[in-house]
């Protein structure tokens, strides 16, 4: 802006910006606007776009598929994705009918990690999920609030130093088992042993694991 430019070019601008702070920077934009200086911006927030944009453009598999003008063409989302999907969304959130809910499966308690190059930062503080069978989990969040740390640190503990905490994984799980062809069994980040069909089992997995802690403990 110091240099007096003539246009924007704003790629996921609102990306790690609340509400409130989003809205602002598209009244900026506006702003902006009313001075002549033109303004591209990239959001996947479909909403953000439709209200600042003079004109959408929707781009799939890297063709430009259309061009929709404001106060000509429809503008609503469902318009918008139908565009970027290639088909009419008549249902963007299908009821999930009959699902039986049953008992927790995978449960983390009080986990906290610290940053990995700071020992004095602490990343996630005291988190505790439960995820029963025949649910769908989500994490939200801005960017930095430590959605990826957390799935990080839990999975393979490719995150963070100072780890603190449990996680609780079910015994009742057969059926995963029976689908695989074979199975890395994985512990502290490291493959703890490999099972192939005709062997694997929760009785087996678990032996992986305890003779992959014994190696540890020899080693330190």
């Amino acid at each position: 802006m110091a240099k007096k430019v003539e246009l924007l070019i704003l790629d996921e601008p609102t990306a790690a910006l609340n509400d409130e702070e989003s809205k602002k920077l598209l009244e900026i934009m506006l702003e902006l606007k009313k001075q002549g200086i033109t303004c591209i911006i990239i959001s996947h927030k479909l909403n953000e776009i439709s209200y600042v944009a003079d004109s959408i453009t929707v781009i799939r598999d890297g063709h430009t598929i259309e061009t929709l003008e404001k106060g000509k063409d429809d503008f609503s989302e469902d318009r918008i994705i139908k565009g970027m999907v290639g088909r009419e969304l008549t249902n963007r959130y299908p009821i999930r009918e009959n699902v039986k809910i049953g008992d927790t499966i995978f449960e983390v308690k009080n986990w906290n990690v610290y940053h990995p190059d700071d020992p004095e930062r602490q990343m996630i503080k005291d988190v505790n999920i439960q995820v029963k069978a025949g649910e769908v989990v989500g994490l939200a969040g801005l960017m930095g609030a430590g959605r990826t740390e957390l799935a990080m640190s839990i999975f393979g503990k490719s995150y963070g130093q100072k780890i603190s905490g449990q996680i609780i994984i079910s015994s009742e799980m057969p059926e995963i088992i029976g689908t695989c062809d074979r199975v890395y069994v994985i512990n502290e980040g490291e493959i703890a042993g490999e099972l192939n069909k005709d062997n694997v089992s929760q009785e087996k997995i678990m032996q992986s694991i305890m003779a992959h802690n014994r190696k540890d403990d020899r080693n330190e």
